[in-house]
């Protein structure tokens, strides 16, 4: 849960936006089990695949929950977001 990753030394709004990746992360995971399931691909471009992927690492690797470098959580949110749009 994202309660288990919240430190305390972040602001409101670094926080918040943990919070939305948190969510945004089910629903993503939520819409990828519904594909497999249906067998029915998700349509996204390599190259957002590939920029996920790589925000993702950079992520685990910098620990923005401790250094307070949430604009890799920002633009991992806008990435999910526009995926999630574009498939609803």
């Amino acid at each position: 849960m994202y309660e288990e990753y919240n430190i305390g030394n972040l602001s409101k709004e670094e926080q918040n936006d943990i919070q939305e990746l948190y969510k945004n992360c089910r629903t993503f995971t939520d819409l990828i089990s519904k594909s497999i399931d249906k067998n029915v691909p998700i349509p996204v471009d390599s190259q957002t695949i590939e920029e996920l992927i790589k925000l993702a690492d950079d992520i685990k690797s910098q620990n923005p929950y401790e250094d307070g470098k949430t604009d890799l959580i920002v633009k991992m949110n806008q990435l999910i977001k526009k995926i999630i749009n574009n498939n609803q």
